[in-house]
């Protein structure tokens, strides 16, 4: 397990406050947060349900079982998290396999794959309000960009979307390249190496002063 020092911004007291990015967050820290998050999903859930409104499309998602997966396929998935007041704020499962990249001018090279990201459901306004950290989902992209780059791939990196975080992923520059009928016909996105320095460079995301859910893939 690695951890580095990073700040997160604390929308409760309104200031920044000390965290960590954590790399191969361990089994049983995600089993712990994956079981509180399960609950406040659903527990939002059925209020969806009950009032005729559009559930969250993560709702099923089953953390402990992500990681333990994770863990088997441990040469090519790494999992990130960042972790404040020893709770879990987000968690990120990449994958650094033999995917390329489709842009051009990097298309044909290798790509880092962002295959799940959440942010905790305390830092999500439909689910508190108000949200208790920022920017969770911004610095957890902002580590796979710089994870990308460590493995070789020179900071690009690529998802496919669930259709309620679309809107996310373009806001912060990602390029929408359609939709993938191998992937259950989610929208693929995608960062050149180029759009991956612009997004870091951009303070809106990376101080902290965005937040919302960011999850993605199936």
């Amino acid at each position: 397990m690695k951890e580095t020092e990073i700040l997160i911004y604390d929308n409760i007291q309104k200031t920044l406050v000390d965290a960590y990015l954590i790399e191969s967050v361990p089994l049983d820290m995600i089993a712990k947060a994956g079981t509180e998050w399960v609950q406040v999903r659903q527990q939002h859930s059925d209020r969806c349900q009950q009032q005729g409104l559009r559930c969250p499309e993560h709702t099923h998602w089953n953390w402990e079982d992500k990681a333990e997966r994770s863990e088997m396929f441990s040469v090519i998935q790494t999992r990130f998290g960042i972790v404040c007041q020893n709770e879990i704020q987000g968690l990120m499962i990449v994958e650094s396999a033999m995917d390329l990249a489709k842009l051009p001018p990097d298309k044909g090279k290798s790509i880092l794959c962002i295959k799940y990201l959440e942010t905790a459901p305390h830092n999500i306004e439909i689910y508190a309000n108000p949200r208790h950290y920022c920017g969770i989902g911004g610095l957890l992209v902002n580590a796979a960009i710089d994870y990308s780059r460590e493995q070789g791939c020179e900071g690009r990196i690529g998802l496919y979307a669930l259709p309620q975080a679309e809107q996310i992923y373009q806001n912060w520059g990602m390029s929408r390249l359609g939709k993938d009928p191998a992937h259950q016909n989610l929208c693929y996105y995608e960062f050149t190496s180029q759009q991956a320095r612009v997004f870091q460079t951009r303070p809106d995301l990376l101080q902290n002063v965005s937040s919302t859910s960011h999850p993605h893939t199936h």
